[in-house]
């Protein structure tokens, strides 16, 4: 993961444990951070084809137990 990743999927990290693990609004993520819509995008669809993070059909967002296992490390 590069920087701009590692950022948002702390973010993303923060928000859905927050959250009770249920998923999380993608633009509540836009709102932390500072990024433009279409850098979010690509950062959020390179998270997703690592398997860091899931994109549900309702623009939600969510992270798979096994991510959340491994960022604990």
């Amino acid at each position: 993961m590069n920087r701009k990743e590692k950022l948002i999927y702390r973010i993303l990290v923060t928000q859905f444990n927050n959250n009770a693990c249920k998923p999380i609004p993608l633009d509540s993520v836009q709102l932390e951070s500072d990024l433009t819509h279409h850098e979010l995008n690509d950062l959020l669809q390179s998270l997703a084809a690592n398997h860091s993070i899931f994109i549900h059909k309702n623009n939600q967002l969510s992270i798979p137990e096994d991510a959340l296992v491994m960022d604990s490390y």
